[in-house]
């Protein structure tokens, strides 16, 4: 009979997440996901599997709070106008914080590890395709208020969207600061109109 957990693994798999997005895949050893998930290796074996399916299930996990969270704040804003205005502020605000330099998770695999991994390039590709279908919600409902004219394409917008997102994400990973990115994000902006 399998004994019981003694550990939270929704915890386990959050921490493990921020250590991957914080030191990318290769500067994450199983020391230090031993050490920050607070277990053992044979915990770890039995409730995660490798390092690699650790690292796909941290993918997931990302991709399915970052998603959550978008929906969450599509819903309640005023406008789709604002909550797009909002999501792309909100990055230049974080721009000079630890968290705010960290990037995207499924972006930075996207670089990192995709071309030489089709199981993590799925997700990748899984995880950008969520986020498309957000901004094509948010694209539709912005179109119905009037704020996107309607005659423009919902799909091709949603995609300029998430590379726009992406961009910037990668611009404040490397550096750029507020100022700079508030620019970018006004030409972003002005694009959907």
């Amino acid at each position: 009979m399998a004994r019981p957990l003694e550990f939270d693994p929704d915890q386990a798999l959050d921490e493990a997440m921020e250590l991957f997005w914080s030191n990318g895949y290769d500067a994450t050893s199983l020391s230090d996901l031993l050490d920050v998930m607070e277990l053992s290796k044979s915990s770890f074996y039995q409730s995660f599997g490798n390092k690699k399916q650790l690292y796909q299930q941290c993918l997931h996990q990302y991709r399915n709070q970052v998603s959550k969270k978008l929906l969450a704040d599509l819903d309640k804003a005023v406008s789709a106008m604002d909550f797009l205005e909002d999501l792309f502020v909100s990055i230049s605000r974080k721009a000079n914080t630890p968290k705010g330099r960290r990037g995207c998770l499924i972006m930075n695999s996207a670089s990192a590890k995709a071309p030489f991994d089709q199981e993590i390039g799925k997700i990748v590709s899984d995880g950008a395709q969520q986020f498309e279908k957000i901004f094509y919600k948010a694209i539709k409902r912005a179109q119905k208020e009037g704020d996107i004219p309607s005659n423009k394409d919902p799909h091709t917008i949603a995609k300029y969207l998430v590379s726009s997102r992406s961009g910037l994400l990668a611009m404040a990973k490397s550096g750029s600061t507020t100022e700079e990115l508030n620019q970018i994000i006004d030409v972003i902006l002005i694009g959907l109109k």
